[in-house]
């Protein structure tokens, strides 16, 4: 036996660390004998609460929600199948914290049983004394502290604390199991705050930090301490809101984060109105289709763009009049997925002609998706699909390596080195990886970057303007050129162009699909014509179908043509044979097709 002095002693006693302990049995004897030997710890000071019944606890945290235990002390002598019902109600309200079992006696059927619910241990109390229990318990707490950090990495944002995009997935899919056995209903919102670019914008990314961290708190204050709040990223949020008792409760909900978040915020001596939108999907045990993490994403994705519809700064329900609509995505999200593994996605390329001569100047890269039934889908069936499942970048990359390497299989073969325009995507220019990914390719292939052209939408320069900003500058001094798609259709055209050092603009279709109908079509193509001529960038006009839009649109100094006038899009074979070796171009006849000045090469 050791024998401390009494100095030792009470320096023990001050140094005591703090272990919260619940425990829940029904046997009162086991309680008392347990907190009697947790009281003797002469290293720790165990506080513990006592729960009867998983009924009686589900009260306690009712009724004290902020409670913060570190172990959970569950009994075990009823049958497996209610163990493992506790087990559930018990990770409801503390999904990550460790649960040790105690039961009589401990055998390997129980281990087994219990194998998928993330047990950290268990205590036998036949063989239980002081000091086996207080070790298992502080060996407990020194674990779980331990990885705390790195549970904390994985699963939470780093910048708001709030749960990221792989807990909350975990979340609802444990909410999904524990609904389809209850009575109860789960709901999700999806919430999106409108014009958080503005702020960004006007007074720095700084301020929008503490401007998100802001509504992070104002979200978690309005909602139930076991609701939880995920933020999916950027300014995307996301509550899975657990045991609600009828499905008005969600709405109610929904009105009480508008009208929480929505208050004025005081940021640096600036004063910000937030406003919000709010997507809301139900889920019940009545119906047994929605037992899907897809669908609950997806329908309140679907309802999320019906509230921004409606004027913003509201919410809308995902309504059972949609379901049908709903299982068709989802059917058709699985055959992505399956096309992308098969490899089931080709390129088909339409021509880009030069109105001076007449002549084949370029193309451009365009992705399709062939089925296995020998079925070409365009991209507007599948594109916003595959943006909701976060598959944008790895699409992107598939037509960046087919299209070089056709590319390159042209040259070898004769053709002579017309432009090629590819299609990129914000999620691209994100991967800081990008240029030298980019730039490999073409080392492989020994190709003329000054051949190549990058497009981007201008909503897509909208999004992550400071990684495509970053990357645009690699490109640059590379020499690979930069085109803006769908020019014209947004608010910041012509500041992009002061932004971005910006080679080739393109005419939007919708511009010259109308031209000759609206005045004021025409005036914004001739107003876009004139300033690409005086600044010198190359102008495309996409969309003519009519050889009375091509003589205009020469007449008036656009540069290039593009559309079903001159070239429809076709196979990678049907374009070489189209156009090598006729009229279009000639072999002999290579010239830099993107400069204002035809320039011959020797």
């Amino acid at each position: 036996m050791c024998i401390l002095d009494m100095d030792t002693n009470q320096k023990l006693l001050a140094e005591k660390n703090n272990i919260n302990v619940i425990i829940i049995d029904d046997n009162h004897a086991d309680n008392i004998l347990f907190s009697r030997y947790l009281g003797r710890s002469l290293t720790t000071e165990f506080n513990t609460s006592y729960f009867e019944s998983i009924e009686q606890f589900q009260k306690g945290q009712q009724q004290n929600p902020k409670s913060k235990p570190s172990i959970i002390l569950l009994a075990a002598e009823l049958n497996n199948s209610i163990l493992i019902d506790n087990i559930q109600i018990v990770q409801e309200y503390f999904p990550n914290l460790p649960i040790i079992i105690t039961r009589e006696y401990i055998d390997e059927r129980l281990a087994i049983d219990l194998n998928n619910y993330n047990i950290y241990g268990y205590i036998a109390k036949n063989e239980s004394n002081e000091v086996s229990l207080v070790n298992t318990l502080i060996a407990c707490d020194s674990f779980y502290s331990k990885i705390k950090n790195v549970v904390i990495k994985a699963n939470y944002d780093p910048l708001t604390n709030l749960a990221n995009r792989e807990l909350i997935k975990d979340r609802i899919q444990h909410a999904i199991s524990l609904c389809s056995r209850s009575k109860k209903i789960m709901a999700l919102l999806m919430i999106d705050l409108d014009d958080f670019k503005q702020v960004n914008d006007n007074y720095g990314h700084d301020f929008g930090d503490i401007f998100l961290k802001n509504i992070s708190t104002r979200l978690k204050d309005s909602v139930r301490v076991t609701d939880t709040v995920a933020r999916m990223g950027g300014d995307e949020f996301t509550i899975l809101l657990e045991g609600i008792d009828y499905p008005e409760m969600a709405g109610q909900i929904a009105k009480k984060i508008l009208a929480n978040v929505c208050e004025p915020m005081n940021i640096k001596g600036k004063t910000i109105i937030p406003s919000l939108s709010i997507g809301l999907s139900l889920l019940s045990h009545t119906i047994n289709n929605r037992f899907s993490y897809d669908w609950l994403m997806q329908s309140a994705d679907k309802a999320l763009y019906q509230a921004k519809q409606n004027g913003k700064n509201t919410y809308s329900i995902f309504s059972d009049e949609n379901d049908d609509e709903m299982m068709s995505l989802l059917e058709l999200e699985d055959q992505i997925q399956s096309a992308l593994e098969q490899e089931d996605f080709t390129l088909y390329y339409q021509p880009i002609f030069n109105v001076f001569n007449n002549q084949l100047s370029g193309c451009e890269a365009l992705l399709r998706w062939k089925k296995s039934t020998g079925e070409i889908i365009e991209p507007d069936k599948f594109l916003k699909t595959t943006e909701h499942l976060g598959l944008t970048k790895e699409l992107g990359d598939i037509v960046i390596k087919q299209s070089l390497a056709q590319y390159s299989e042209w040259l070898a073969n004769g053709m002579h080195a017309i432009t090629l325009h590819i299609n990129t995507s914000p999620a691209q220019f994100g991967n800081d990886n990008f240029f030298n990914d980019f730039k490999s390719i073409m080392t492989q292939y020994n190709l003329p970057s000054n051949n190549i052209v990058l497009e981007l939408t201008e909503q897509q320069l909208f999004k992550n303007t400071r990684s495509i900003e970053r990357e645009f500058k690699k490109l640059n001094w590379y020499g690979v050129k930069i085109a803006i798609d769908d020019f014209g259709t947004g608010y910041n055209s012509y500041d992009y162009i002061r932004r971005f050092k910006i080679d080739t603009i393109k005419l939007d279709k919708g511009f010259v699909s109308s031209m000759f109908n609206s005045p004021l079509d025409m005036a914004i193509i001739q107003s876009i014509t004139k300033f690409a001529n005086e600044l010198n960038i190359n102008l495309v006009a996409e969309g003519v179908e009519t050889r009375k839009q091509w003589d205009y649109l020469s007449s008036i100094g656009v540069d290039q043509i593009q559309g079903f006038y001159k070239g429809r899009p076709m196979p990678a074979n049907d374009f070489y044979k189209t156009f090598v070796g006729n009229s279009f171009i000639s072999k002999k006849d290579n010239f830099n097709t993107n400069s204002k000045t035809r320039i011959y090469y020797q």
